[in-house]
């Protein structure tokens, strides 16, 4: 199994030490036609190393629960099918952190967050696209994050 590829644990450790609230984080499959957020991160030569991509829910409800923001906020842009400018933000910092998920070994590859799209994978950069479509390991998650929703994840490796 890849170093890239977080366990259930590490990931809600991650979500809980942002939000204060332990989220439940079980296995569970993120389809392709449901992937609303792309996310690329690169080693320090620019090479695209792995993706997270998540369904719009997620990003809703991780990026309203990090600011407080009401959970009917977040229901509206999941209903909308688009995160609103604030909930952007506020998952793009919960997607930046999501980095060190990927630099926990030593003498691993040091990865950074390189960009964001909004909108299914296909519309994403060449490289997301073609990792998405052709990754070499995957992991999917369900998250429920507390008070807000349930929503998918997944992390692709090159």
């Amino acid at each position: 199994m890849s170093e890239f590829l977080p366990k259930d644990s590490d990931l809600s450790e991650l979500i809980e030490s942002l939000l204060g609230r332990e989220p439940k984080v079980t296995g569970g499959a993120l389809p392709d036609s449901e992937v609303a957020v792309v996310a690329s991160y690169v080693d320090r030569e620019g090479s695209l190393e792995c993706l997270v991509v998540t369904d719009i829910a997620l990003g809703a409800y991780l990026g309203a629960a990090l600011a407080l923001v009401p959970k009917g906020g977040a229901q509206d842009c999941v209903d909308e099918g688009a995160l609103s400018s604030n909930l952007k933000e506020n998952f793009h910092e919960v997607l930046n952190i999501m980095a060190s998920l990927f630099n926990t070994t030593e003498g691993s590859r040091h990865v950074r967050l390189s960009e964001v799209h909004y909108g299914p994978a296909d519309q994403a950069s060449d490289g997301a696209r073609g990792l998405s479509q052709a990754p070499g390991e995957r992991a999917d998650f369900e998250v429920v994050v507390e008070n807000y929703g349930t929503g998918k994840l997944a992390v692709l490796v090159a």
